[in-house]
């Protein structure tokens, strides 16, 4: 077995064991599948939430993490394959420009210290009417708001206590923070726009 990643252990990633995220990438493959062969899993931990698209959707499945056990688990579940990349925010990623019509990127931007620097290299890797399907929390929506002024407690998911039990103030797995402006502002100043005709479409 794979030694621990410095920042995620690996009973972590075992842990992962629900695909919540199913019916979003159903709708995307609803509505675009036909346009979508070569998919890449950008922080695809153990391969969870993208692997059955392999049966469902017949597709090329790339997972890129920086855990070698998380990366394990995603080729045991089917993963075409897998490409270790031990920081993306200092890393580029070893993708070859223009690999993929769809890239996935789910809850990776919120650990980053450069998120800049990986919005960049997906933007390299997606073809040219590429799709980026982008989630990261929203910490401080208005009950998350409440909560903080009342707990003064900043993990509003309770995320560390829940998935990453003992992380502490100063390892505590989420360091961005981010508004639904504010993410917006950062994908466009990394050539994503939304609407139907531009180079890449954004869900």
């Amino acid at each position: 077995m794979a030694k621990d990643y410095k920042y995620f252990k690996n009973e972590y990633f075992d842990e992962i064991k629900f695909n919540y995220f199913e019916p979003i990438l159903n709708d995307v493959f609803n509505a675009y599948g036909k346009e979508i062969i070569d998919v890449g899993d950008i922080g695809c931990g153990n391969g969870l939430f993208t692997a059955y698209l392999k049966d469902k959707w017949k597709v090329k499945l790339v997972g890129v993490d920086a855990s070698e056990h998380a990366l394990e688990s995603a080729l045991e579940k089917g993963f075409d394959q897998v490409i270790l990349c031990n920081d993306f925010s200092r890393n580029p990623l070893d993708v070859k420009d223009c690999s993929f019509d769809l890239v996935l990127n789910k809850d990776v931007l919120e650990h980053l210290l450069d998120p800049d620097f990986l919005l960049h290299e997906i933007e390299r890797v997606l073809r040219p009417k590429g799709f980026l399907l982008l989630h990261v929390p929203v910490d401080f929506n208005l009950w998350r708001r409440i909560k903080f002024v009342f707990t003064s407690n900043i993990d509003t998911y309770n995320h560390a206590l829940v998935n990453c039990p003992g992380a502490k103030e100063w390892n505590w797995p989420h360091i961005r923070f981010f508004t639904y402006k504010g993410i917006l502002e950062l994908l466009k100043i990394n050539n994503f726009k939304g609407g139907e005709n531009d180079m890449h479409r954004l869900f």
